[in-house]
């Protein structure tokens, strides 16, 4: 057996997993699967592959961390062999919080069909990229996304308030989401619809892994986008993170004399994205 007619299959839904490798078989590749990442390290000690396809964990819309770092130990082993990621939630919220840094190509379950899989496996074996990222601008529709912490809710719905009583159109996580919402996928949209990321900043939104990620995913599209998009605004005396730290950020230590400032802020930002 060469490498050329391995794969290894990281999924612990044994009747999908069994799906998947007739289907590979049909490209004459061999599957070996593996249920737990503890089993695919063995595997990998005493295999060489040629692909990697591997379940993200997202399927409850729940995003998992030790995942993550799962994939990020796969790349950094593994730089030559191509990680197709797949997924029970649209590719969206399949994207979202890094994972494009460590994935070749994503697929949706919901989406997959047999020959439309073996040609993603087919350009992925053959060195292509498997998936054109999204275009994300067109998405738009002037809205402004608020970050914060679960610790600062009663301050960002004052935001969040005068945001909306100003007549701006919000999205943040204060609202709920609707039955059948997977969180990190209603996020990921909810990111790529904003004119505006509006960071609420505090010691408390400091230690916040969520806050990071959406603050990581929004500081992308504002590069993408090539026009401003993040706002910083300090709740508190914690110093903003990053290369925020030198752009000018708004502080909301006293709401009475800043809040208005930042809703003038904020529209403007909205009014260059439209």
């Amino acid at each position: 057996m060469t490498q050329s007619d391995r794969v290894l299959l990281i999924e612990d839904d044994a009747p999908y997993a069994l799906l998947l490798r007739e289907t590979l078989a049909r490209l004459g590749l061999t599957t070996d699967i593996a249920a737990k990442e503890e089993q695919a390290w063995s595997y990998l000690r005493d295999q060489s592959y040629r692909l990697i396809i591997l379940d993200l964990g997202l399927d409850e819309g729940i995003f998992n961390f030790a995942r993550e770092a799962f994939c990020e130990q796969i790349r950094q082993r593994y730089r030559d062999v191509p990680v197709l990621g797949i997924t029970a939630l649209h590719l969206a919220g399949a994207q979202i919080f890094g994972l494009r840094n460590y994935i070749d190509a994503f697929f949706e379950k919901s989406t997959m069909s047999p020959p439309a899989f073996r040609a993603t496996v087919t350009q992925l074996l053959n060195g292509r990229p498997a998936v054109e990222p999204t275009p994300r601008a067109a998405r738009e529709d002037g809205r402004v996304f608020v970050s914060f912490s679960a610790r600062d809710k009663v301050k960002a719905a004052q935001v969040v308030g005068a945001l909306r009583t100003a007549g701006l159109k919000v999205w943040w996580a204060g609202d709920g989401l609707r039955p059948g919402d997977g969180f990190v996928q209603t996020i990921t949209l909810q990111l790529e619809k904003a004119s505006v990321f509006l960071l609420l900043w505090s010691h408390s939104s400091s230690e916040s892994e969520w806050v990071r990620r959406e603050r990581d995913v929004a500081t992308e599209l504002e590069i993408k986008r090539g026009r401003p998009l993040v706002i910083c605004a300090r709740l508190d005396d914690t110093e903003p993170p990053g290369l925020l730290r030198v752009k000018h950020h708004l502080d909301l230590t006293d709401f009475a004399v800043s809040l208005e400032d930042a809703i003038r802020r904020v529209r403007q930002t909205v009014d260059k994205g439209e």
